[in-house]
């Protein structure tokens, strides 16, 4: 939906549209329905649960249908909410919608562009209430992911030209808009001092992005198969 367009393969005096784009009022509501699933307490599982998954037992190695960890054997919960982070986050900022968004806003200005869409994720996301606890966890491992996906397309060089000016920008500007907080929590701090040392690094070379890449998904079908992905 997010810099899409409807189509139909349309003959001569048939009377019908070849090409629309997704009206913006719909385009701005599926960007709404992604951020949710991005949300940390969306994505916070609950302690009960945590509770029940033990590390694998002796003789039970991992497969392609487990969640990657970060944490050795026993199971990572952020790592989970990376995961699936990092999915909706690398579509939304993808090379090729980018490229969609920048060109349908310079045809029609009511269309969303992509600073819209970059600024709508960071208000979501580095710009929102800070949290603690495994919540607040969590909201930085999502905000790592945006930072990550925000690099790579300003990095990407088969990208769009003006996606990648316009990305770049914005990170930019967040690396000011971080630099003016004040937090007193000494972890949300580190993670401020971190993000901007990482935006620094890769102002000086695009080509190295030292942030970490979010966790790949389980490989998914076919399921019920043991072997390696």
């Amino acid at each position: 939906m997010i810099g899409g367009q409807y189509y139909t393969y349309a003959l001569r005096g048939d009377g019908q549209n070849p090409v629309a784009p997704v009206p913006p009022e719909e385009q701005r509501k599926a960007i709404q329905a992604l951020l949710k699933s991005i949300d940390a307490e969306f994505l916070m599982l609950p302690e009960r649960i945590l509770n029940l998954i033990p590390p694998p037992p002796e003789g039970y190695g991992r497969t392609r249908e487990t969640f990657s960890l970060r944490t050795g054997m026993t199971f990572d919960p952020l790592a989970a909410a990376e995961t699936s982070a990092g999915m909706t986050v690398s579509l939304i900022l993808h090379p090729e919608r980018a490229a969609r968004l920048v060109e349908n806003h310079a045809r029609e200005p009511k269309q969303p562009g992509l600073e819209e869409v970059i600024n709508t994720l960071l208000s979501a996301t580095w710009k929102s209430p800070q949290t603690s606890g495994t919540r607040g966890e969590i909201q930085k491992t999502v905000e790592n992911a945006v930072l990550y996906h925000l690099m790579a397309l300003a990095a990407n060089q088969q990208a769009q030209p003006q996606s990648r000016a316009i990305a770049f920008r914005e990170l930019k500007k967040l690396k000011s808009w971080v630099g003016a907080q004040a937090s007193k929590d000494e972890s949300q701090r580190a993670h401020e001092t971190f993000a901007i040392w990482q935006i620094e690094r890769f102002e000086k070379d695009p080509k190295q992005i030292e942030l970490s890449a979010p966790v790949q998904p389980p490989a998914g079908p076919p399921i019920g198969c043991d072997m390696n992905p």
